[in-house]
């Protein structure tokens, strides 16, 4: 039985696929969320789902995907992926391929480091690397200057590297729910920020004080 619900799960995403493709639709959702069952999950992608060259939206949260299939780096339209909640999984290089993607959801996908192939993703603006296990930022980060909203939350983190300063648009940042000591003192240079979650106390941040130059962060 538990064979017949991995291939009927398998199945209904083909069906979904090859509707997607009839209709030349620009969004698919394959989201588990509504299961809570691990049998009901996905944890393969048919290798069909390369052929929607046309996506631009794709969602495959809250399922259980080992890997993605290299072909999905010939989805070269994809502004938006989300990955969330899919455990500890495989990402291949060629994902670095995606230039036109504006918001990548890895939330609580088994990273242990950010993914060298990111830096790729010039013109992303939404980046969630949350509930993951990560315990250094790359100083590359920095140059995904498009960056308006970054979620590092719930991660393993020490020091935020001082290139963070170089993300001139970036409107959001959380760092809760890490090892933080101290901020850099180059977040100052951040003139857009508004929402900037710190989460000390009880939520894992050990900053004894917070810096002076917070005072010169208007928009805060």
């Amino acid at each position: 039985e538990w064979v017949m619900t991995k291939d009927k799960v398998y199945y209904e995403a083909e069906e979904k696929i090859k509707k997607a493709l009839r209709s030349g639709v620009t969004e698919l959702d394959l989201s588990r969320i509504a299961t809570p069952r691990d049998e009901d999950k996905l944890d393969e992608l048919p290798e069909s789902i390369s052929q929607l060259r046309r996506l631009i939206k794709l969602n495959l949260s809250y399922n259980e995907l080992i890997s993605l299939p290299e072909s999905l780096s010939q989805l070269t339209q994809l502004q938006t992926l989300n990955l969330t909640e899919n455990g500890e999984m495989s990402l291949p290089e060629s994902l670095g391929q995606l230039t036109e993607l504006k918001s990548l959801s890895l939330i609580y996908t088994g990273l242990k480091e950010v993914p060298k192939w990111l830096k790729r993703l010039r013109k992303l603006q939404e980046l969630d690397l949350s509930d993951n296990n990560l315990q250094t930022l790359p100083t590359w980060l920095g140059e995904l200057n498009q960056l308006e909203y970054l979620d590092i939350s719930i991660n393993q983190l020490t020091s935020l590297p001082e290139a963070l300063s170089n993300l001139k648009h970036l409107r959001h940042l959380n760092i809760a729910k890490n090892k933080i000591s101290t901020l850099p003192d180059s977040l100052v240079d951040l003139p857009n920020l508004e929402v900037l979650c710190l989460g000390v106390h009880n939520n894992g941040n050990s900053l004894s004080d917070l810096p002076p130059f917070f005072e010169k962060l208007t928009q805060l």
